[in-house]
């Protein structure tokens, strides 16, 4: 399922056990996901400077890439995990989205209202991913801590997952009522087929 390309074996090694045991979140229309590490080469770009991470989705293909950049070998575990996940679940988000985002395109005339809807369908889209990645991972951590995993776990001001493991939140304080200030970003290949 994970095809790791022009990757060198240590850097695989670290990247593999972040990514493998995430592989039941890959819808079953992708055959296969593509794995690049492009570190801190002249690839990355101005737009992609401070991204730990991104994805390219093509459903009509039936693959994904996952890209991940220099900055990711620096985080903490948690924060490796949680991108890596936040990346997976686009897979199954992004196509949706891009049906959308074709709608805006050809149905709205208006240039700057069809850009505006398409960067709310962009940032929410971010969001619900984003919500989504974060209640796979608190899940995950609950069981593994054994506590139950009926609430939802308590997080700091700053709306980290810092409470305390089986802590119920509410409304404003619960992770999902946040915008992520997470650097992930995602990208569409566009109509021409990419060969990876």
């Amino acid at each position: 399922m994970f095809v790791y390309r022009e990757m060198p074996p240590d850097v695989q090694a670290v990247i593999e056990p972040f990514l493998e045991p995430y592989a039941w979140l890959v819808p079953r229309w992708c055959q296969r996901v593509f794995v690049r590490y492009i570190g801190d080469s002249p690839q990355v770009s101005d737009a992609n400077s401070g991204v730990a991470a991104d994805i390219i989705v093509e459903r009509d293909y039936r693959w994904g890439s996952v890209r991940i950049y220099g900055g990711w070998m620096e985080e903490p575990d948690d924060e490796r995990r949680l991108d890596l996940i936040h990346e997976l679940v686009h897979l199954s988000v992004n196509p949706l989205v891009d049906f959308f985002r074709g709608i805006l395109g050809r149905e709205v005339a208006d240039e700057k209202l069809r850009d505006y809807l398409k960067g709310i369908l962009r940032e929410k889209s971010e969001a619900a991913v984003q919500d989504i990645a974060e209640r796979i991972y608190v899940h995950e951590r609950t069981l593994l801590s054994g506590e139950a995993s009926n609430g939802h776990q308590a997080t700091d001001a700053n709306g980290d997952l810092d409470g305390p493991p089986g802590t119920t939140v509410t409304g404003a304080e619960h992770p999902a009522a946040r915008t992520s200030s997470r650097a992930s970003k995602v990208v569409r290949s566009g109509p021409r087929r990419r060969h990876l």
